[in-house]
């Protein structure tokens, strides 16, 4: 966190600054309070008084004499800022954050403040608004530029994370950690060339660099040479790490002993893996997963088929979800989808549920049907939101994909009473086995995969929810079987156009070029979309039979409705 300090005061107070910059913090103190028997309206000594106190650790009662510095003088940007440093110190980041943001008003170019701010709103997970709260400081320093590039690639932003730590770079910024980071991106991007440099520059700079070792190491395995990767894995410090890169050298070293045919083992790793990850995860997000099971467990007693919207325009709009059970294969449809040039695939965004988080009173489990007008407002809130975060192209039709979406087709419904949807289905014991292998970023739904029991419990909650749809409610539906897809490319794909209503087109058969020039690819498969289509992953789970043995029986009802059983 950067202070604000004051600058030029009369000699008691500059005195008590000089003080305070040489540790003597009680004698800055008793100058203070000396100037302010003399001078009780002296805003400064308020809150040069606050700002030792705020140092000294003792932030209530710097609270108390900023605030009333600010009663003298309500309009000082440093006084604001300096009070949120200190309600910081206490907690309060709600009233931190009002009072940085009521510095901005006083002054919004003040790099102190907005280099704070952005802080708390990282911490907050908010990295969006951090990195534009942060870009608003037109003296960036190269620190700075590191600091937007991690946040943008919180973000999702990999382009965006890769031009900032280059900025970092031009910046003066030379060392392990950023050709580190850089690495990191660029393998994100697929750009295995430039990351393998960037990864010897790390290393020519830190040969022990810790997470320069692990993405050496995912390089290695990405380009097939396991041994090596296991060895380089092996080498590493994890006490150097981050515990989110501790937890990604776990999971990738499962990674490894999965391709080299070491079954338990790989799954101990995976398991491992999001332990690590959710080690530290707090109250408040252990009550929201389980906040968020039950409502879905909820939507299972509700009698959906009085819900559909019944009143249809012939012109209402028809745009399309492509839905799932996350890996199931909806990233690599999605893909070969983004090629035909009359289609364009949504990134992974949220829209149905900001939609529904915006007008809750449209979606509450007893709201009446929608009039055409209300509906017509909900639809041009979600067109908003799509272009606002994908630009369409135009006479060509998008396509939203969200694999969870898979759960809220009620929802959707409402809102596109014509929506129409394609379902990715894959093996469950193989989804099952792939959601325990990735590390997701860290929510509500994607903190169900920890283990092979809570995996295929939310499965098959999950896929229970779905079959209430399908009986309840009117879907417009085309299914994509993953290893129809990839035994018979031409057959399957062809199936979703003719539902779409459109042509055949050979550039759907470019997809693994796509996918390499699009770059990133915000989901765990970024990997295996740059990849011609394979097969190795189908039945993958049967070397992890025995884990899955157990559970085996909840799954039975999903793998005969779903045709994976006689």
């Amino acid at each position: 966190m950067r202070s604000l300090w004051i600058p030029t005061l009369n000699q008691t107070l500059t005195q008590a600054i000089e003080f305070a910059r040489t540790g003597q913090l009680d004698r800055a103190r008793r100058l203070c309070d000396a100037q302010l028997t003399s001078e009780p309206a002296n805003a400064e000594a308020w809150h040069l008084s606050g700002l030792l106190y705020t140092l000294s650790g003792e932030p209530q009662k710097a609270i108390e004499r900023i605030e009333r510095a600010i009663k003298i003088h309500p309009e000082s940007a440093k006084f604001h800022s300096n009070l949120a440093n200190a309600l910081l110190a206490t907690g309060d980041t709600v009233a931190a954050e009002r009072h940085y943001r009521q510095a901005l008003q006083y002054e919004p170019r003040h790099s102190a403040t907005l280099h704070n701010l952005g802080l708390l709103l990282a911490r907050q997970f908010r990295y969006t608004e951090a990195v534009a709260i942060l870009e608003l400081n037109p003296t960036l320093e190269a620190s700075e530029h590191k600091l937007l590039g991690d946040w943008r690639q919180q973000s999702g932003d990999m382009a965006g994370a890769l031009q900032s730590y280059l900025a970092a770079h031009d910046a003066g910024s030379d060392d392990a950690a950023l050709w580190a980071e850089l690495a990191h991106v660029e393998e994100s991007l697929n750009q295995i060339d430039a990351a393998t440099l960037s990864v010897a520059r790390a290393l020519d700079r830190d040969p022990a660099h810790a997470f320069a070792q692990l993405v050496k190491g995912r390089l290695l395995r990405r380009t097939n040479h396991f041994i090596q990767a296991r060895d380089t894995l092996d080498a590493i410090d994890t006490a150097q790490l981050h515990p989110s890169a501790a937890a990604a050298l776990v999971n990738e070293r499962g990674h490894i002993l999965d391709r080299l045919g070491h079954s338990e083992p790989a799954l101990a790793c995976f398991v491992e893996a999001k332990r690590i990850q959710y080690r530290q995860t707090s109250q408040d997000a252990s009550v929201q997963t389980q906040r968020y099971l039950e409502d879905l467990q909820s939507l299972l007693e509700l009698d959906l088929r009085t819900r559909a919207e019944a009143t249809q325009a012939s012109d209402e709009p028809q745009p399309v979800f492509l839905i799932g059970f996350p890996r199931s294969g909806t990233t690599l449809l999605g893909q070969i989808l983004d090629c035909h040039p009359s289609l364009q695939t949504l990134e992974e965004k949220p829209l149905v549920q900001t939609v529904v988080a915006s007008c809750p009173e449209y979606f509450s489990h007893d709201a009446s049907p929608l009039t055409p007008a209300a509906r017509r407002a909900v639809q041009a809130l979600y067109f908003t939101l799509s272009e606002r975060e994908t630009p369409s192209r135009p006479g060509v039709t998008s396509i939203d994909k969200l694999p969870l979406n898979l759960t809220r087709a009620h929802h959707i419904l409402r809102i596109f009473p014509r929506a129409r949807f394609i379902l990715a289905l894959r093996h469950p014991c193989d989804v099952c086995l792939s959601c325990l292998m990735q590390l997701f970023a860290p929510n509500s739904a994607m903190a169900q995969f920890q283990s092979p029991e809570s995996t295929i419990r939310f499965y098959v909650l999950v896929m229970r929810l779905w079959e209430k749809f399908t009986r309840e409610l009117p879907l417009n539906l085309c299914t994509v079987r993953y290893e129809s897809l990839v035994q018979d490319f031409d057959a399957e794909i062809g199936k979703v156009l003719s539902f779409l209503g459109l042509p055949w087109d050979e550039a759907l058969r470019q997809h693994t070029q796509h996918a390499r020039k699009r770059g990133h690819i915000d989901t765990p498969s970024y990997q295996q979309v740059s990849e011609a289509l394979y097969q190795h992953a189908q039945g993958r789970w049967l070397r992890y039979r025995n884990a899955f043995e157990p559970w085996l029986p909840l799954l039975e009802p999903a793998l005969k409705t779903h045709g994976y059983l006689p």
